[in-house]
């Protein structure tokens, strides 16, 4: 894919940062959404597809030895962004919003190097919000010239107690 219909996609859409490569994750331009790319990551742990999946029998199924955790996502009881940034590692980006599970520098370097990589010249007039899913901080409004240089230290000037994430749903009630 051109780097311009990557760009636009990270513009709109959600986006994984997994060992820092980023996956774009939007089911209307491609065609796998971040449950997808959650649920392929699981199942090719075992070299299964989706189809070799339902068709496991009992027997293989214990075999497979999946935990609580994956059969739930599987199956649709666990939120699959929350396994994807929890159990996985991964960073989640949606737009200017990064979301990441126990932010250290490592994780905070790797957001800021998916952020560059998914738009590119553009990065150094934008600024991000940075949500610490563990920690339920919230870091908001970082310019990117700020944020390409900090370490976690540094991100407290940033700090708020504002859940942007809740005032949205709120206004969907």
């Amino acid at each position: 894919m051109n780097w311009y219909i990557l760009y636009k996609i990270a513009q709109h859409s959600e986006l994984w940062i997994i060992d820092g490569f980023n996956d774009y994750c939007d089911g209307d331009v491609s065609d796998q959404n971040h449950a997808v790319v959650v649920r392929n990551h699981i199942l090719g742990l075992r070299d299964l597809d989706e189809e070799k999946y339902r068709n496991l029998t009992d027997e293989e199924m214990d075999e497979a030895h999946f935990t609580d955790e994956e059969l739930g996502v599987l199956n649709g009881r666990y939120d699959i962004r929350q396994y994807g940034l929890k159990h996985l590692g991964w960073i989640k980006i949606n737009g200017r919003d990064v979301q990441i599970y126990g932010i250290d520098d490592s994780k905070l370097r790797e957001a800021v190097n998916g952020l560059w990589e998914a738009y590119q010249d553009d990065t150094n007039e934008m600024s991000f919000n940075i949500y610490d899913e563990k920690t339920g901080k919230y870091f908001l409004d970082i310019p990117y010239t700020d944020l390409e240089r900090m370490t976690v230290a540094d991100l407290l000037g940033y700090s708020s107690r504002r859940n942007p994430e809740a005032e949205e749903r709120a206004r969907y009630r």
